[in-house]
């Protein structure tokens, strides 16, 4: 896509006899492409690095609640009072556990996605320069107007 819309800009004009800016016309174009495709291809990245961010804030609101209304009465044994206390804490904190199992993977795929990118993001400057190069001696062997 980087090499195609460069190219295309070059030859459009070079057909219409601009030699002088075919070579800037189809770096714009390039770099406009590029931009494009990183744009296009990162679009929910930010997405899932804010879910990984506010599901464990969701988490231990849950987990806060849970332990507020946890405190019930209790008629028996002091044991059995402290059974149905750690009963509830231990409920109390499935929240916590829920948000912990969805944030981790989240943050995984997020930074291999992301690393993704980055190479992605090298090969096209490497095929930008590779354009360039080739359009630059395109223009050396073009005669002059």
């Amino acid at each position: 896509m980087v090499i195609a819309s460069g190219l295309a800009a070059f030859q459009e004009c070079t057909v219409s006899s601009f030699h002088k800016s075919a070579f800037d016309a189809a770096k714009r174009a390039s770099k406009l492409s590029t931009r494009a495709v990183r744009l296009r291809l990162s679009r929910g990245l930010n997405h899932m690095a804010s879910i990984s961010a506010t599901i464990v804030l969701v988490g231990a609101l849950g987990t806060c609640y849970h332990m507020l209304t946890g405190f019930k009465g209790c008629v028996g044994s002091r044991e059995s009072c402290i059974a149905v206390l750690f009963y509830e804490y231990t409920r109390a904190l499935i929240p916590v556990a829920w948000s912990f199992l969805v944030a981790v993977p989240t943050v995984w795929i997020y930074r291999y996605l992301q690393s993704q990118m980055d190479v992605f993001d090298l090969e096209m400057k490497a095929a930008f320069l590779e354009l360039l190069n080739y359009l630059a001696t395109v223009q050396q062997k073009m005669p002059p107007t």
